[in-house]
């Protein structure tokens, strides 16, 4: 192999993770992102009604990541773009304030929110960092959510 590190990967886990707990569907997984996109761990597979109590409800994580499900034959919604200025960490709580900067939106821009610690990029875990998110709109709610 050239020096280069063999992987395999546990489909098993994931085809039987594509149900949420309630038995619905999922629609969203969480993961923890490790520092090496290879380390994602998956944690949970939520239904969009069970995605935002069962989110708020992880245990604190390295990265947390939230990513929408692409079904088979249904298109995949258009992604938005979000930017957002940190105000305020608190790692103990795993709690972060962030302000919305986005200026394309008036009704938006200002708007301060009460997210998740570990949804935060480990490089922009700093007061007054500036980060941007590509997601779908439901993928962006449920960061901006992800502390209630």
């Amino acid at each position: 192999m050239n020096g280069e590190q063999h992987r395999q990967i546990n489909v098993k886990v994931f085809k039987a993770s594509t149900v949420c707990a309630c038995g619905n569907p999922a629609e969203i997984v969480a993961g923890d992102l490790r520092g090496d996109p290879m380390e994602r761990q998956l944690l949970a597979a939520f239904c969009g009604k069970c995605a935002a109590p069962g989110i708020a409800q992880l245990p604190v994580c390295n990265w947390l990541q939230i990513g929408a499900l692409s079904r088979p034959g249904v298109k995949r919604e258009t992604n938005v773009r979000r930017k957002y200025k940190i105000h305020s960490l608190n790692e103990h709580s795993n709690r972060a304030i962030v302000v919305i900067i986005d200026g394309s939106n008036q009704f938006l821009c200002g708007l301060t929110l009460d997210v998740r610690h570990d949804t935060l990029s480990p490089a922009s875990r700093a007061i007054d960092a500036v980060f941007e998110i590509i997601g779908t709109p439901l993928e962006i709610e449920l960061l901006e959510h992800s502390a209630r």
